[in-house]
C-alpha cells in the first residue's frame, strides 16, 4: 500500500474553503506568522535605534573634532587672534559700559525733566590727551615727516612743534614731541 505523504508546508499554505472554520493548523500557523513578523518588527527597531546612536555619537565626534580645530588655530596663530579677541572683548564691554551711561542719563531725565546746567569750557591748562590720542599725534606725524625730503622735514617739524605748543599745554606738547622722537629713532 503506498500512500502519499503530503509535507505538513504544503497542508499549512492551503488556504480553508471560503465559510469554513479555520482548523488547528491554520491557528498554529497565522500564531506563527504573527510571531515571526513581531521579531522582524523588533529587530528592524534595534536596528534603526543603533544608527540613531551612531548618528549622535558621529555628531558628537564632529563636534569635537571641530573645537580641538579651532583651539589648534589659536594656538598656532599666536598672539594675533588671542589680541583680536581682546580688543573685541574690550569694544563691547566699552559699548555696554555706554549703554548704561546712556539709561542712567535718561533715566535721571525722566525723574528731573530739567536740562543739566551746560559744564564750563575746559581752560587750556585743563586741557589732557590720553596716551592713545597722543601716540596718534606723533604716530600721524612720523608718517608725514617719512615722506617728505630731510630739509622739508626739518621746517616741518619746527612748524609743528611750534602749533602743538599753541594748541595744547605745554606738558602735553612735550609729551607728543617726546613719543614722536621716540619714533624717528626707532624707524632710524
Amino acid at each position: 500500500m503506498s500512500r502519499k505523504i503530503v509535507p505538513a508546508r504544503s497542508a499549512a499554505r492551503r488556504a480553508p474553503a471560503i465559510g469554513a472554520a479555520p482548523t488547528v493548523l491554520d491557528v498554529v500557523r497565522l500564531r506563527a506568522e504573527a510571531l515571526l513578523a513581531g521579531h522582524a518588527a523588533e529587530a528592524e527597531l534595534a536596528v534603526l535605534q543603533q544608527r540613531e546612536r551612531l548618528a549622535a555619537a558621529r555628531s558628537a565626534t564632529e563636534a569635537r573634532e571641530a573645537e580641538a580645530q579651532v583651539a589648534r588655530a589659536l594656538r598656532a596663530s599666536g598672539a594675533g587672534l588671542e589680541r583680536a579677541a581682546l580688543n573685541w572683548a574690550i569694544e563691547r564691554e566699552g559699548l555696554a559700559l555706554e549703554r548704561e551711561r546712556r539709561r542712567a542719563e535718561r533715566l535721571r531725565l525722566r525723574r528731573n525733566p530739567l536740562p543739566p546746567p551746560a559744564p564750563a569750557l575746559p581752560s587750556r591748562v585743563e586741557l589732557a590727551l590720553e596716551d592713545r590720542q597722543i601716540d596718534a599725534l606723533a604716530l600721524r606725524f612720523v608718517h608725514c615727516l617719512a615722506q617728505l625730503d630731510p630739509a622739508d622735514a626739518e621746517a616741518a617739524w619746527a612748524g609743528w612743534t611750534r602749533a602743538l605748543c599753541h594748541r595744547y599745554p605745554a606738558n602735553v606738547a612735550g609729551e607728543v614731541v617726546h613719543r614722536a622722537e621716540q619714533l624717528l629713532e626707532l624707524l632710524g
